[in-house]
């Protein structure tokens, strides 16, 4: 059994962020997804409204994008919920600390993932129950 798939996949360099075009990117097995109770962006997206854009793997910050169609990278719904589900409710012993201090809370703070130059279109379209259309997926 191999421990990784290749897909392929446009890309940015792990250093600067510089556009690298499609390359090949090894990613978890298929069969890491399975029992995990949330999608995957890879093997099993869900069905969000972003899903049709095409993927781009910010190599510099380790974050899966869709690129809409003004051309600029959203993280990936699927991909903001697994990192959600690395970090546990929990009360951080490090909120009153200042960053260079020793004692970090054990679990990873992944959140900052969500954060992007954003033209609105990951927010949701507007539902029945969302006439305004600001229902976001939580970044």
């Amino acid at each position: 059994m191999k421990d990784f798939d290749l897909i392929s996949i446009h890309q940015t360099d792990p250093w600067f962020g510089a556009n690298l075009d499609e390359c090949l990117l090894k990613v978890h097995p298929r069969s890491k997804c399975e029992g995990r109770g949330i999608p995957c962006c890879i093997h099993e997206p869900s069905g969000h409204h972003m899903v049709t854009w095409p993927m781009n793997w910010r190599g510099d910050t380790g974050v899966m994008e869709r690129t809409c169609p003004h051309g600029i990278g959203h993280p990936d719904p699927d991909h903001m919920a697994y990192v959600r589900s690395l970090t546990p409710e929990h009360e951080c012993p490090d909120e009153d600390r200042d960053w260079f201090e020793d004692n970090q809370c054990p679990h990873p703070h992944l959140d900052w993932q969500g954060t992007h130059g954003c033209d609105g279109c990951c927010h949701v379209p507007p539902g029945p129950d969302e006439p305004n259309g600001l229902d976001t997926w939580g970044f």
